[in-house]
């Protein structure tokens, strides 16, 4: 403790202190060089993974607080370019660990906003409409949820069965594209898969589990390749009803104050099966790619900790920072996302209107640091499955989906 407490004090030292401690949140900036200032300090003080990260923070101040200087000291004459603006934001979040991490960052002169994402850098796109295409077209399938699978477009979730090993055996299958349900409003045949999981006492007596509790059913496969995560809610949920008792995943902790190592101590991450689990426990395998992000490498985290689960596919993304957008710590300061929420709009849908005088701007950043049981980080890194199995884009192009055999083959055999 006392190591780590004068490791902080020494790093606290050397940085740039703001004058008050201030909400990011309240903050107006009325120039380039206020914005960067207040997203600077913004993110000093509320980033969680200083302890892990490479990128030096202080020399990104001395080099960039002079060109946003400069910005503003053109004027109208020579007007700053959308272009500019991006590529100079880019160079000051350039490298950063986390996942996550994105700024949406508001221009008022040319009434537009800029999207950063230094971590977002997947070797390719997940086909998922080729590969509900394969998946149609294999040999034995039935119960396919056709209603939430139209031809053109590919909906958040799906099922259906598919032959086990034996004769009359069968292996359940889920589709998982998103995490972000919305239990209220989205209809019963779009929520099919998800409730199939609940315990019949879950969100209004809505789950029912026939197609998991189905005595053929021998194996449970989910797939969440191209999975953007969403809620925690809605994985703890589901996942939890594959559970017959807690399992530690691994543990969490936040900043407890604006020093850079003002961390809180570790704390146990444990998910917690229903009242009344699944009927039996059966072989569970977890299809992963480079685009399963978020909570779907969370599930594939807990998926490995399972005696009965293992992992299948290729490295995932590595954006386990788990976040929550705006949270106070102690009513002192915000730890995580920060700004105006509205602009988060220009970075998740096409088309969003916004009008603001000022140079707004929405930092979306982790607020919890996540590791696993052995303490190992997979932020900027991935979990990497226990069957790694390649994408391989020519196969799948021509008929072949080798991951989703691979993962059938181990649901049949168990090697």
């Amino acid at each position: 403790m006392a190591i780590a407490a004068m490791s902080t004090l020494m790093m606290v030292s050397c940085r740039k202190e703001a004058p008050v401690l201030q909400n990011p949140n309240d903050l107006r900036c009325k120039s380039y060089t206020e914005q960067f200032q207040v997203i600077w300090e913004g993110v000093d003080q509320s980033y969680v993974f200083w302890e892990r990260d490479t990128v030096k923070w202080d020399t990104r101040y001395d080099r960039y607080l002079p060109l946003f200087q400069a910005f503003d000291a053109r004027g109208t004459a020579n007007p700053v370019t959308l272009d500019e603006y991006k590529e100079a934001w880019s160079k000051v979040f350039k490298g950063l660990v986390d996942h996550h991490f994105a700024a949406i960052l508001w221009e008022p002169h040319l009434k537009n906003a800029v999207a950063i994402s230094p971590g977002h850098k997947s070797p390719y796109q997940t086909d998922i409409a080729q590969e509900v295409s394969i998946l149609k077209r294999m040999p034995g399938i039935s119960d396919l949820t056709e209603n939430t699978v139209p031809e053109s477009k590919a909906p958040q979730s799906w099922s259906c069965l598919l032959p086990g090993k034996g004769a009359g055996e069968k292996i359940a299958y889920f589709r998982f594209t998103g995490f972000a349900f919305d239990i209220k409003n989205q209809s019963r045949a779009e929520l099919a898969p998800l409730y199939a999981f609940f315990d019949p006492d879950t969100l209004g007596n809505v789950g029912d589990r026939a197609l998991i509790n189905r005595d053929d059913v021998k194996g449970i496969l989910i797939d969440v390749r191209g999975n953007n995560g969403g809620s925690f809610a809605n994985i703890a949920t589901f996942i939890a009803s594959l559970l017959h008792k807690d399992v530690h995943i691994g543990y969490t902790r936040v900043k407890e104050g604006v020093g850079r190592l003002d961390y809180s101590a570790w704390l146990p991450a444990v998910i917690t099966p229903p009242k009344r689990p699944i009927k039996n426990e059966k072989n569970i395998v977890l299809l992963v790619d480079a685009n399963s992000m978020s909570c779907s490498e969370i599930t594939a985290v807990l998926t490995k900790c399972l005696p009965n689960g293992k992992v299948v596919g290729e490295r995932t993304f590595g954006g386990t920072g788990p976040l929550w957008p705006n949270t106070m710590l102690h009513n002192i300061f915000y730890n995580g996302c920060f700004g105006d929420t509205n602009l988060f709009s220009f970075y998740t849908i096409e088309g969003r209107t916004y009008s603001n005088p000022d140079y707004a701007y929405y930092v979306y950043t982790s607020t919890f640091d996540f590791v696993d049981l052995n303490y190992e980080s997979f932020e900027g890194k991935g979990v990497i499955p226990d069957i790694v199995v390649p994408y391989n884009a020519q196969e799948l192009k021509a008929g072949t989906d080798k991951q989703l055999e691979r993962a059938l083959e181990y649901l049949r055999n168990g090697k």
